[in-house]
């Protein structure tokens, strides 16, 4: 595996990760929601999210059918519809060692479980 200037991760691995955390965001998001009883629409019009289709929008999310996560600004309006901290949506450095242990090789294998779901 070659790695960049700066002895860092390559590129392929840091995008990777950030989307298998996105996953696991739009999972914590949906078991909160579904916690407090909330619809999609609901969430999404409690939450700002502006779209002609706001249950659509939110599944997105939920689902990280866009492939590039979630914005910062937007995960922040969803934590305080569902007033929880956004950190509670996230997960923590223990909870990623846990699920993935120290093997890089199987986080990439989560992270592409995830996209196979979405097909």
């Amino acid at each position: 595996m070659s790695r960049r200037k700066g002895g860092g991760p390559p590129s392929r691995i840091i995008a990777e990760l950030g989307g298998s955390l996105a996953c696991f965001i739009g999972m914590s998001i949906k078991e909160e929601r579904e916690a407090k009883g909330m619809t999609l629409k609901e969430l999404a019009i409690k939450a700002g999210l502006s779209n002609q289709n706001p249950k659509q929008r939110m599944w997105e999310i939920e689902n990280d059918m866009r492939g590039w996560g979630i914005r910062i600004g937007t995960l922040y309006a969803i934590a305080i519809a569902l007033n929880v901290e956004p950190a509670f949506l996230l997960p923590t450095l223990e909870d990623i060692k846990a699920i993935f242990g120290d093997d890089i090789e199987e986080i990439l294998k989560r992270r592409r479980a995830c996209l196979e779901v979405k097909r």
